[in-house]
């Protein structure tokens, strides 16, 4: 049987979500997660996306998702350090140096996840 580099088994993890095999090899509490939850680590990771989404760091823009993170954070920076406005749909606007992209949200995901804001 073949482990992770942390020596935890690599376990194949039929997924709920999607259907497809993935193999849980990323690390013992990514494992723990998929294994638990019968998720491939794509559809994983869109769960955890899901669960974080009423977080005021959590932006979503034409079916892509965004992560709000802190100013003072070292470098690099999202979007390399760029200003990034936003306005979110409630009306508040964010202004940002350091907005970090996770990617098009899959479309069976779009329902749970949908946008938040615009880029002004």
């Amino acid at each position: 049987m073949c482990e992770t580099l942390d020596g935890e088994p690599i376990v194949e993890v039929n997924c709920k979500e999607c259907g497809e095999k993935d193999e849980a090899s990323f690390g013992k509490s990514i494992n723990t997660l998929m294994i638990l939850r019968s998720l491939c680590f794509t559809c994983l990771y869109w769960y955890l996306r899901i669960s974080e989404k009423d977080q005021p760091t959590s932006v979503r823009i034409k079916g892509r998702h965004y992560t709000i993170c802190a100013e003072n954070a070292p470098k690099p920076r999202g979007f390399g350090g760029n200003l990034m406005v936003i306005q979110f749909f409630d009306g508040h606007i964010i202004e940002s140096h350091n907005l970090w992209s996770q990617g098009e949200i899959p479309e069976r995901f779009r329902m749970q996840l949908p946008d938040n804001a615009k880029f002004r």
